[in-house]
């Protein structure tokens, strides 16, 4: 039985979607969670100490006495897609600088614990810009807004520390957009599942509209399957930068359409035949990694159908 009082790995910035897809995973495993959130320290669900009481030297000891060998830094200041070169806060690069301040305690911490940890950074598709290709691990880094920027900076720093301390080592999942019942309600599927339930057709076909005459595209897949994969790869002797992605990329006027057609009855949907897409997303090295096949991931009418299920039984309970 697992001892209740230990943890085999920390949660920085426990709140969020992923880390709660993520610590999910983890427990299915027979594993106790440290949790680090704005409110403090938990071990699982047990509140430990308020966030005033945390500071690095505490987080040395918990890594140090605990049989934590993994450290999952998901914090980060997150926007809706296609929001993030206009809605900046007035304190948003302070907000950054905190948390590039809390990386590198957590980095440190875990190299003076002295314990063999796995690091793992949680980068985003952001850092590489307005890429028009195939993209992968090895695209060049060309963020051209402030989120993207401080990913990169980011990366860089997990990466020092690894390479100059032997006993850390490092995987950065680079995510495409992804998304779960658990997400704002100002992201795209969120929006979207909510005309959904109020039978909001008016807005969806606004919106399809929208989109037809200037289309954007995305590749979005499912939170609950990219965390869980995750934990495989973390616990695997794999290291490095891994794209999670789909490998489908969809104009978003597929999902107005989709909303559509679930409004009116209709459970299929055909994915559009389309040569425009101006990027596709490879995760052949994940694929690889892990043996997965193509098509692993959720998208399109799955992911949609998936989001407003699960809502949907949120609701009921």
């Amino acid at each position: 039985m697992t001892d209740s009082t230990r943890a085999e790995a920390l949660i920085v910035g426990s709140e969020g979607q992923d880390a709660q897809f993520l610590a999910s995973a983890i427990n299915r495993r027979g594993l106790n969670v440290l949790k680090l959130s704005k409110s403090g320290l938990s071990l699982n669900e047990r509140k430990m100490l308020d966030i005033q009481n945390v500071d690095q030297k505490v987080l040395e000891q918990k890594i140090e006495h605990s049989a934590v060998n993994q450290i999952y830094f998901t914090a980060a200041n997150s926007f809706p897609a296609g929001k993030r070169n206009t809605q900046y806060d007035s304190n948003f690069n302070e907000k950054n600088f905190a948390i590039e301040k809390l990386l590198e305690d957590c980095l440190e911490s875990a190299q003076n614990s002295g314990r063999k940890i796995k690091f793992v950074y949680f980068s985003s598709a952001l850092r590489f810009g307005d890429l028009q290709s195939t993209i992968d691990e090895n695209s060049k880094t060309s963020p051209d807004e402030p989120y993207g920027i401080h990913k990169v900076k980011c990366e860089r720093t997990v990466q020092t520390f690894a390479e100059s301390n032997s006993n850390i080592e490092y995987v950065i999942p680079i995510f495409f957009n992804h998304t779960s019942h658990l997400s704002k309600p100002n992201f795209l599927l969120k929006k979207i599942t909510s005309a959904i339930r109020n039978h909001d057709t008016p807005w969806l076909r606004q919106q399809l509209l929208i989109e037809e005459e200037n289309p954007t595209y995305i590749d979005i897949g499912f939170a609950r399957e990219y965390m869980e994969t995750l934990v495989v790869l973390a616990q695997s002797k794999e290291q490095g930068l891994f794209v999670f992605s789909t490998g489908i990329t969809l104009p978003v006027s597929f999902f107005f359409q989709a909303g559509l057609r679930i409004i009116e009855g209709m459970n299929h949907y055909e994915l559009p035949h389309t040569t425009k897409a101006p990027y596709t997303a490879d995760y052949g090295k994940l694929r690889s990694a892990l043996k997965l096949p193509f098509g692993h991931f959720s998208y399109g009418f799955d992911i949609l159908e998936s989001v407003l299920k699960m809502e949907q039984l949120s609701e009921a309970f």
